[in-house]
Order: C-alpha cells, then sequence, then structure tokens
C-alpha cells in the first residue's frame, strides 16, 4: 500500500505549513530567551565599565587634591569595582535562572497535556468559576 502522487503532494504541503508554523514560534521563543540573558549580561558589563572611569577618576581627583578628611585610596576603588563585577555576574545568573524556570514552566504544561493532567491553575480556575456560579 502506498500513497498516490496527489496525497504525497498533500502530505508535503502539510508539513511544511506547520514545520514553518512551528519554526517561526520557536526562533521567536529563542530568541525571546537568549535577548533576555544578553541584555543583562551587557547592562552588568555597562555598568562595570561605567563605575571602572568614575572610580579611577575619583582616584586620580583624591590623589591630586589630597585632602586628608575624604580620602579615596585605591583600595576603595578596588572594593567598588569588585563589587560591582560580583553584581554584574548575579544579576546575569538570575536572569538565566528566571529563562530556566521559565522554560520549565512549559516543559511541565506541555507534558501534563500529553498525559491529559490537570494543571493545579486549570482545577483553581474551574473552582473559582464554578463558585461564581453558585
Amino acid at each position: 500500500y502506498c500513497f498516490g502522487v496527489a496525497e504525497i503532494a498533500k502530505i508535503e504541503q502539510m508539513f511544511t505549513s506547520k514545520s514553518k508554523a512551528f519554526v517561526k514560534k520557536h526562533w521567536s521563543a529563542r530568541d525571546y530567551m537568549n535577548d533576555g540573558y544578553w541584555f543583562t549580561r551587557w547592562l552588568g558589563g555597562a555598568a562595570y565599565c561605567l563605575i571602572l572611569c568614575v572610580a579611577s577618576f575619583r582616584l586620580y581627583q583624591a590623589r591630586l587634591d589630597s585632602n586628608d578628611d575624604l580620602i579615596f585610596s585605591a583600595g576603595d576603588c578596588l572594593v567598588l569595582i569588585q563589587v560591582f563585577d560580583k553584581v554584574g555576574r548575579y544579576m546575569s545568573k538570575l536572569s538565566l535562572t528566571f529563562i530556566k524556570m521559565q522554560r520549565a514552566a512549559v516543559s511541565i504544561r506541555r507534558v501534563s497535556l500529553l498525559l491529559e493532567l490537570p494543571e493545579h491553575k486549570r482545577l483553581l480556575d474551574q473552582l473559582l468559576v464554578s463558585n461564581s456560579n453558585e
């Protein structure tokens, strides 16, 4: 048993249309997740560069002025730069964690639909709807 030319053409057309729809949604989701992560990395890097410049100029100014009451030492400069480096790293890790949690939520929803298991949110929505109807 085999398909005829018309059936094969129809199957290929259906596969192509479904594949295009999937790829379009997949690219959008992938770009959204990657852009969210890289935006945080770039923002952390920009903040690090800004603080590096500000702390360096402040250290240079403190060495020129040499006022004893408001000293900004090399140690202060180093601590400030290291703190902003750590903040940038932790922000990108936090962003990556949120992205992974979002992926997990989508995966759980798909598995529950595949196994026909009701989700807690759907059950809660059904309960709220039934309570509002009473």
